[in-house]
């Protein structure tokens, strides 16, 4: 999520895509750091509640993927990309080295 976040907020003729998603809706990133989710949730929240929508954007199998009921306006749509490495530790992935 960092690279996508990094390409992201790189200006294009003036203008990066960062900024625009942050036009449209304000965006909350999930951290690394377990101190931060509470805060993490609360944002979304306010942002949902009191600025007419949010953006969060979180990991495939991190802390918000697990057991947070996002209900109503708190969670309208997901959007779910990834890329399904195979641990390095496979044994066909260390096979084929």
């Amino acid at each position: 999520m960092e690279s996508c976040m990094s390409s992201w907020r790189q200006s294009l003729s003036g203008q990066s895509i960062w900024s625009e998603m942050n036009r449209v809706k304000p965006v909350t990133v999930e951290s690394k750091s377990l101190l931060d989710l509470n805060d993490l949730l609360r944002e979304h929240k306010a942002n949902v509640t009191e600025k007419g929508g949010g953006l969060l954007l979180a990991v495939c199998r991190g802390r918000v993927s697990e057991g947070i009921d996002f209900s109503d306006e708190l969670g309208r749509a997901a959007i779910v990309t990834g890329i399904p490495y195979p641990p390095s530790t496979d044994s066909l992935v260390r096979s084929r080295r």
